[in-house]
């Protein structure tokens, strides 16, 4: 298949945020005849790919995840049969970890503007597939304000440091992408 690209606008973390990526998450959903052929990789702008999964699964129809490494399971988890007896569809459903010991946070930190690119890589010929959707969910950084250092400045200073970030995310799709035979 032909990779299929996102582009991240300029303008995906809002103003007043570093323009970097905080955590990034990846939602799939692919039709395929035989999961376990597929492996999957995503590449940044700035070129750091992460392997999303390798050969996971079976024979069941697809796979509709989001891939989040705050996920209770790794999505290697599923095999060797098919969803790994998961209750459902027959696609396998669910949020993820990468397979290990690959990890999303290798992007953290990183600007997430331009060109990400997703590779489906199909292991046989015989089969076939659809990248029906994809998208990423991106949280930004969000720096702390600095208040003035006058008086209780500092005790103030150190409250802010200690304070939970806001996050905010930007979800970008992308359109059907087929592959395989």
């Amino acid at each position: 298949m032909d990779p299929s690209v996102i582009t991240v606008p300029a303008a995906a973390c809002p103003a007043g945020q570093q323009g970097l990526v905080e955590d990034l998450n990846v939602t799939l959903d692919i039709s395929h005849t035989f999961d376990g052929d597929l492996d999957v990789i995503l590449t940044a702008p700035n070129t750091a790919s992460v392997s999303l999964f390798t050969s996971v699964g079976n024979s069941a129809a697809g796979f509709q995840v989001t891939l989040d490494d705050e996920a209770t399971f790794p999505i290697s988890h599923l095999q060797p049969d098919g969803c790994g007896g998961l209750p459902g569809p027959s696609s396998c459903e669910g949020t993820f970890q990468p397979e290990p010991p690959f990890v999303l946070s290798t992007f953290d930190g990183i600007n997430p503007e331009g060109d990400w690119t997703l590779r489906v890589e199909d292991g046989a010929i015989s089969d076939i597939g659809i990248l029906n959707d994809w998208s990423l969910i991106i949280t930004c950084i969000v720096p702390p304000a600095v208040p003035a250092l006058d008086g209780v400045g500092v005790g103030f200073l150190v409250l802010l440091l200690i304070a939970a970030v806001i996050r905010t995310w930007t979800k970008i799709p992308l359109q059907k992408r087929r592959f395989g035979a």
